[in-house]
């Protein structure tokens, strides 16, 4: 074979690779960032008639964040609905429920005391909510109940004070 058609190849061979790699770079570079929200509540409804809410200072004061079912970890979760791109939802306290200390501050271990709602939605939701330690439900807990099943509004115990990381919701 002559120099020139070696020459030839390796030059054709050289421009596919390159337009090979332009190619997964701008494929790369093309692809959506994730994304980044917060959230106050995990509850389906709006009109925020039962749940458990956490309160940002003592005594049910200040911001405060609603929950009606599970968490796993009150940090929040990621999700990707379309295989590719993240979701990131944190959990924080909002004054829409309460005062406004502690408003967007994340949720995780920065609650002082706790609530268990009860109203029109009484049928389909749980009796009563543990507060736990660790996230997935586990370490030490509290109780909290709703009025109408023995419980009252609550601080947080010295254990998990600023120091709570998920919940359960119990019938």
């Amino acid at each position: 074979m002559g120099a020139s058609r070696i020459l030839s190849r390796t030059v054709v061979g050289a421009v596919a690779l390159g337009l090979a790699v332009t190619g997964l770079v701008a494929t790369a570079g093309s692809a959506s960032a994730d994304s980044y929200e917060t959230k106050s509540t995990n509850c389906s409804w709006t009109d925020g008639s039962a749940g458990l809410e956490l309160y940002y200072n003592s005594n049910e004061g200040g911001a405060a964040a609603f929950m009606c079912s599970d968490v796993y970890d009150y940090a929040g979760y990621v999700y990707s609905p379309n295989g590719a791109v993240a979701d990131h939802v944190t959990y924080v306290f909002s004054s829409k429920y309460a005062g406004s200390a502690g408003n967007g501050v994340a949720l995780k271990n920065n609650a002082a005391s706790a609530e268990a709602q009860w109203g029109a939605f009484s049928g389909n939701i749980p009796g009563y909510y543990m507060v736990y330690y660790n996230s997935g439900y586990a370490g030490h807990s509290q109780y909290f109940g709703a009025l109408d099943n023995g419980g009252a509004p609550a601080n947080l115990d010295s254990t998990l004070k600023n120091n709570e990381a998920s919940q359960r919701a119990f019938a």
